[in-house]
């Protein structure tokens, strides 16, 4: 699984999985005529310019992981351009639900709570991610796929929402008791918010249907319920 942490820890696999395996996956599509679709990331802009953009945003990634994620884009366009390959390019951002075991934010805070450890923030909570449940992400790919075109598409994916990292531990904590803490920011997360959907919505049709409180709740009772959590009482 490559994401932000494991690709600043391990860069070298990060970059091998990301785009060696991209180039393998691209030449089977170009070898037996198939269109391609790439999940890409929101980290590919960078800093957001703005609280909501969309896909013409200007494209400054940063760190490791954002970078390579620009990389095998360029790296599917230009295999679309030689070779006429049909592509879809996805953006999605902050995955979340159940049986999502790829340490992010989302379960990090879930299993701490569970375990009666406390949640940390890096940085003073009002960080927005644009959480999106797995269900909007399968209906989206779903309307994707049912109408691949030939050509080049580039698409956001997201639950079309940015909530708070602050929120989101609020969330967690009020079903799974535990205590928030607070840490330095992440210096190579950049800053986020929401993703406008406009594009595919006029496309395709897709509308997200998962806000973060329904969608945290669910992803939460995947877990079980509230453990009773030694010398607290708490449930």
């Amino acid at each position: 699984v490559a994401h932000i942490d494991r690709a600043n820890k391990d860069p070298w696999s990060t970059f091998d999985n990301s785009l060696r395996t991209l180039e393998n996956s691209l030449d089977v599509a170009r070898a037996t005529g198939a269109g391609f679709v790439y999940f890409s990331s929101s980290t590919v802009y960078g800093d957001f310019s703005q609280s909501v953009i969309d896909e013409d945003e200007p494209l400054t990634p940063v760190g490791i992981y954002g970078n390579l994620k620009l990389a095998g884009e360029r790296m599917c366009i230009a295999y679309n351009q030689t070779y006429g390959m049909p592509l879809t390019i996805v953006r999605p951002q902050a995955l979340y639900g159940p049986r999502c075991v790829s340490g992010r934010v989302t379960q990090v805070f879930i299993e701490r709570a569970i375990e009666g450890k406390p949640i940390t923030i890096h940085g003073d909570g009002t960080e927005k991610h644009d959480f999106t449940y797995i269900d909007d992400l399968i209906q989206g790919m779903r309307l994707i796929l049912d109408n691949f075109t030939e050509g080049q598409r580039i698409y956001n994916l997201t639950g079309e929402s940015a909530t708070s990292l602050g929120f989101l531990a609020y969330l967690v904590a009020e079903r799974f008791p535990t205590e928030i803490e607070y840490g330095p920011p992440d210096p190579e997360k950049p800053a986020r918010g929401t993703m406008s959907c406009e594009r595919i919505r006029q496309d395709l049709g897709y509308e997200p249907r998962f806000g973060i409180q329904d969608g945290i709740n669910l992803y939460m009772e995947s877990y079980g319920p509230a453990p009773r959590i030694r010398g607290t009482g708490a449930t």
